[in-house]
């Protein structure tokens, strides 16, 4: 690699050890016209993913920086520590599970970027792999100019091994980015209400369902925080996608009160998280929803 590098490739990684080979080689093989580097940054991992990645920075100590974190910081601290970290002009980031099947996957987005000076972010089609591999549907399905409002009509079709950006933006984000655990959709939306972005339905990316996968397992938390970016995301942009924020709150808290009514069918009637599940259901019904949900925990105690 050159020795200043035009694109940081931004790895997250935690207990990935099963993954994480396969992470670092569709870097390596990574064809281009200019220098990159890999930065990886790991939340304490006990599996054997650390020795692995220490075993790849001895082998290539110019082209691979690591981040070792001392404890468990959690995934939205340690993706922080990681996006500050480049210094180069553009930034690919994804995730230690996933893997990219291009290896001139870089060079076609920095081509786009570096002819476009109007758009801030770049991204392309992704493969999905649970029991067996399929596209990822996109609303588009030929190359295509994209705006925050493309974002937040269409359902999250933009995996994050896909993503990359300019580093420029960076300076531009607010500190509420660190209170969400939504991180690539943040860094989507906030990075285009500075430019619009690029979206080739070309397939690049594969993005690896697992049971400890950021998407494998919606919690009510994450459920929560979702409506937290929304809300934070709103009042950055001036109420601009009131409208269609608005229609994604709405349909989050619809699932928000789901998941404690189904908590309620599992918990014990006598304990406390049972009468806590009552109480959050009530709180995030509206009024017109009330005598369903009470319908719901009637019947399910008639059950138990």
């Amino acid at each position: 690699m050159k020795d200043s590098p035009l694109v940081s490739v931004c790895l997250i990684t935690y207990n990935h050890k099963e993954y994480i080979v396969q992470a670092i080689e569709s870097v390596l093989m990574q064809k281009t016209s200019f220098g990159w580097e890999l930065i990886v940054a790991d939340d304490y991992s006990t599996d054997g993913t650390r020795d692995i990645l220490l075993e790849y920075q001895k082998q290539y100590p110019e082209l691979i920086t690591l981040i070792l974190q001392e404890h468990n910081v959690g995934p939205a601290k340690n993706w922080m520590t990681l996006m500050e970290k480049p210094r180069t002009k553009y930034i690919a980031y994804f995730e230690g599970d996933d893997y990219w099947t291009d290896p001139l996957k870089l060079q076609k987005q920095v081509n786009v970027l570096e002819k476009n000076d109007e758009l801030a972010i770049a991204a392309h089609g992704s493969y999905k792999l649970t029991d067996k591999l399929s596209l990822v549907e996109s609303p588009f399905k030929t190359d295509t100019i994209w705006s925050t409002k493309d974002i937040l009509i269409n359902n999250w079709y933009i995996m994050s091994a896909s993503l990359m950006f300019r580093k420029s933006m960076m300076a531009l984000w607010p500190d509420w980015i660190a209170e969400i655990s939504h991180g690539d959709l943040a860094l989507i939306l906030v990075t285009s209400l500075n430019g619009n972005g690029f979206y080739s339905p070309e397939p690049m990316s594969v993005y690896r369902i697992t049971k400890s996968g950021a998407m494998a397992k919606f919690t009510l938390e994450d459920s929560k925080k979702y409506i937290l970016l929304m809300d934070h995301f709103n009042k950055m942009s001036g109420y601009k996608f009131d409208r269609e924020i608005s229609a994604i709150k709405e349909k989050s808290r619809k699932d928000i009160l789901q998941q404690y009514l189904r908590q309620n069918q599992r918990a014990n009637i006598v304990s406390r998280k049972y009468w806590q599940n009552i109480i959050q259901s009530l709180k995030w019904a509206k009024p017109g929803e009330l005598p369903y949900v009470v319908r719901r925990i009637i019947t399910d105690r008639k059950l138990k």
